[in-house]
């Protein structure tokens, strides 16, 4: 279903958004595009000032603003990247803004550069799993972006197996891998639960590993 709430339908000097699923002409002049999924709602805001893209989720919503965009435009130029796409991204649940703040932080000082999800949560989100050389523009927890991220490794990696290496780099609770084993189970059993879906220790595990590559 899409629904155009605008006065007149734009013509020209449309831009289009790239989503994992579907490439959207947004128009520049004013207006409200409501697209529904099965499993979404996306909302896209566009003046001639600033375009917000809110994706509401089952379990949050991805913000892009302008902002981001200049942000990336900047980056991308002086890095010779002009043929790369970027997504936003935070970390952390949007219902905890102070979880969100810490783990930005975090990256942004270094000590965070791995994080990890159940493969069964993109499938479920309808999400692509994370790929080297894949970008982020780094959202806090207001939704302002404040940094870009790489993916430099993504391993598929039974929950079990996930090494201590890794769990330290994740930069959360104490560390150690028995602490990101009772942290994470019971983190992905709530995530999952939200797709009626039950997560077992016996899951695969995509396990990130990212690199701060830009800081505003």
């Amino acid at each position: 279903m899409l629904r155009l709430l605008s006065s007149t339908t734009p013509q020209v000097n449309s831009r289009k958004l790239s989503r994992a699923s579907s490439e959207i002409a947004i128009p520049p002049t004013p207006c409200l595009i409501f697209l529904s999924y099965p499993t979404c709602f996306v909302h896209f805001f566009s003046s001639s000032c600033y375009t917000t893209v809110i994706k509401y989720t089952k379990i949050g919503m991805i913000i892009m603003t302008t902002s981001a965009e200049h942000m990336w435009d900047s980056f991308s130029t002086s890095h010779n990247l002009t043929n790369k796409t970027f997504q936003t991204r935070w970390f952390g649940e949007q219902s905890d803004p102070a979880a969100i703040t810490e783990l930005t932080n975090k990256i942004l000082a270094g000590d965070k550069i791995s994080t990890s999800k159940p493969l069964a949560y993109y499938s479920s989100e309808g999400e692509q799993i994370p790929q080297p050389g894949d970008y982020y523009v780094l959202l806090n927890a207001d939704m302002h972006p404040v940094g870009i991220i790489e993916t430099v490794v993504s391993e598929l990696i039974p929950f079990l197996r996930v090494s201590a290496e890794h769990a330290y780099n994740e930069a959360e609770g104490d560390r150690t891998l028995a602490d990101w084993q009772a942290r994470s189970q019971a983190k992905f059993t709530t995530q999952m639960k939200q797709f009626d879906r039950q997560f077992s220790t016996n899951d695969p595990i995509v396990c990130e590993v990212i690199k701060l590559v830009y800081k505003d």
